[in-house]
């Protein structure tokens, strides 16, 4: 950063999984870990980002998340998935797990404008931990 005399560091590994347990079903996960240390400023701090909630309202240190997703496709270009988000947020790496977890759970559609294009149009409606909220977007979240 110009002009800026911050030292800090940040990591971060997600991991996301697929499981096609028939031909019109999938469970999906990620999981996310991501850890600060130093003069780490506001704005750069490791956010909560899943569905429920404004990004960068759950903001530490240290964060741990995981969403999980069940998509199931009941026509061939439409379907309905049901997915939920825990997430924790600690100052200190060793306290991230004594942390209440935030929870968001939801329902969605799914429609494939254009049968040659593997690519959804979305709209989801989510119960975060304040307040619901409704996603109209393209693509899957992860």
């Amino acid at each position: 950063m110009w002009g800026g005399d911050g030292d800090y560091n940040i990591g971060k590994f997600a991991a996301s999984n697929y499981w096609s347990i028939k031909d019109n079903l999938v469970l999906a996960s990620k999981v996310t870990v991501q850890t600060s240390g130093g003069d780490v400023p506001f704005d750069e701090k490791p956010t909560l980002q899943m569905r429920g909630f404004n990004h960068g309202r759950y903001r530490n240190d240290n964060i741990l998340q995981g969403q999980f997703e069940g998509r199931w496709t009941f026509l061939p270009r439409f379907g309905l998935v049901a997915f939920v988000g825990l997430g924790e947020t600690a100052e200190a790496e060793q306290d991230i797990l004594r942390q209440t977890t935030i929870v968001t759970k939801g329902v969605g559609v799914r429609w494939q404008p254009l049968e040659q294009k593997k690519m959804n149009i979305r709209v989801d409606v989510v119960r975060g931990p304040k307040e619901s909220a409704l996603y109209l977007s393209v693509g899957e979240a992860f």
